[in-house]
């Protein structure tokens, strides 16, 4: 019966495809993502303040101005978010409070492990854990909720119920818009990079049995535990974990590679059948003796956060940083040489189409000719309610420095809507216009050929 239902649906699919030949193609191309050639080392950046969160007035218009900012930040492709207090907080709120960018950074560097984690947020060992980011932080740190939901949306559905304990401000965070960017891996779609939580050791259960019992082992027996000791069950999304090599701690979010790159395991039934109610396969399914919580025979390497970016080109996903001021956004970029080429947003800036015309050429020119160098690693800040020139005049590190021009800053002083038609352009706005007006400058640096405009 289930043979003959298989064939009249498949029957059903063909008719029905058969019908359509001659309709319009309406197929989607960037269902599938499609990696940079020999990876992507330049990055994109974005900065906005926290004060946005700070002039909504309910929990659920904050938390779909943080999505977004993140929808924003994905369909763009966008590396790294900042957010910054600009001040207006303050002003407005003597009683908000304020986290320390680089606590929160040193409880993300206590959760990592031997260099392999992912990098960001691991909620159970984090800040939240204290009285004060116990309760919401929408109305007391806008700063936090905002970095709070943007690293909740961002980190892939079958991760955020080990990664993330409940929160006030993650209510209603489930119906928010999914992402739906590479690192989000459905369970039956196959790429050479999966991210992956930690689950415990691989024999986890004899891990804890009493030293008595483990003394009557034999030596063979156990060498062969200790050996099983140093390897790690991490979920990435499949009916059963896979197996990594070296020791992490649970709940540790990892990015896995697969040897065998961008095909599935040839000795390996793809896509995985989802297990059965009694948590096994069923008897007809490739390794159907293999209970749920044993590994799947498959070879994984736990590898940097970065490297499906710069060897494999793929867009995997947002970093989140802190930053307690706009100098802050600056002097602590997590790269090297700092941020090459930095612009700001302003009503008062130039248009963006001169500035694209001066960076990479005037329209109808090849990119090959653009006259400025390519940069590696871009930043794009975009004011609050009151404008970057609030946030540069209550930053108290500029005004020692006798930084009176905000636009001193940056290298481009932009404005993203000559002649708009609205009084006011709204920062989750104006991240989507920006984003856009500057995507020319991101496929100039990709190299993919002229300007999208000719």
């Amino acid at each position: 019966m289930a043979d003959y239902q298989h064939l009249k649906k498949r029957r059903r699919v063909e008719v029905h495809q058969q019908r359509h030949d001659g309709a319009k193609d309406t197929s989607k191309p960037t269902a599938t993502f499609k990696p940079y050639p020999g990876g992507r080392g330049y990055t994109l950046s974005i900065a906005v303040p926290g004060s946005i969160i700070a002039n909504a007035l309910t929990h659920d218009i904050k938390s779909r101005l943080a999505a977004q900012v993140a929808r924003a930040a994905a369909v763009f492709c966008v590396d790294e978010i900042v957010i910054f207090d600009d001040g207006w907080s303050h002003d407005h709120n003597p009683n908000l409070n304020f986290t320390n960018s680089r606590r929160d950074r040193n409880s993300t560097a206590s959760a990592r492990t031997n260099g392999h984690s992912h990098g960001r947020h691991n909620e159970k060992t984090a800040a939240e854990d204290d009285d004060f980011k116990a309760q919401h932080t929408g109305w007391v740190d806008p700063c936090h909720f905002l970095d709070h939901l943007l690293r909740y949306i961002e980190t892939p559905p079958h991760l955020r119920r080990a990664l993330f304990r409940l929160h006030p401000n993650l209510n209603g965070a489930g119906a928010l818009p999914s992402l739906d960017m590479p690192h989000h891996a459905k369970r039956a779609e196959w790429c050479e990079y999966r991210e992956g939580v930690a689950m415990g050791p691989a024999s986890g259960g004899d891990a804890q049995e009493e030293p008595a019992k483990k003394k009557k082992r034999k030596d063979k027996e156990t060498k062969k535990e200790d050996e099983a000791q140093q390897n790690t069950l991490v979920d990435v999304g499949f009916p059963s974990p896979v197996l990594v090599s070296g020791r992490f701690e649970p709940d540790t979010r990892l990015t896995l590679r697969f040897e065998t790159g961008k095909t599935p395991p040839r000795d390996v039934r793809w896509p995985f059948p989802a297990p059965s109610s009694n948590g096994r396969r069923q008897p007809d399914q490739k390794y159907s003796c293999l209970p749920v919580d044993e590994p799947l025979p498959l070879i994984v390497e736990a590898v940097e956060k970065d490297e499906p970016r710069q060897k494999g080109g793929y867009y995997w996903g947002y970093s989140t940083r802190r930053a307690s001021s706009l100098s802050a956004v600056f002097t602590e970029c997590n790269y090297a040489d700092g941020y090459d080429l930095c612009i700001g947003t302003s009503e008062r800036g130039e248009p963006v189409s001169d500035v694209l015309d001066r960076r990479i050429g005037a329209r109808g020119k090849p990119f090959k000719h653009a006259p400025t160098q390519p940069w590696n690693h871009m930043l794009v800040v975009f004011g609050g309610v009151a404008g970057l020139e609030v946030a540069a005049s209550s930053d108290s590190e500029l005004v020692d420095m006798g930084i009176k021009e905000v636009r001193g800053l940056f290298d481009e002083w932009v404005d993203l809507c000559p002649g708009q038609g609205s009084r006011t352009i709204r920062t989750e706005e104006a991240v989507w216009v920006g984003l856009m007006g500057l995507r020319e400058m991101v496929l100039w640096r990709a190299g993919q050929g002229k300007r999208v405009c000719e």
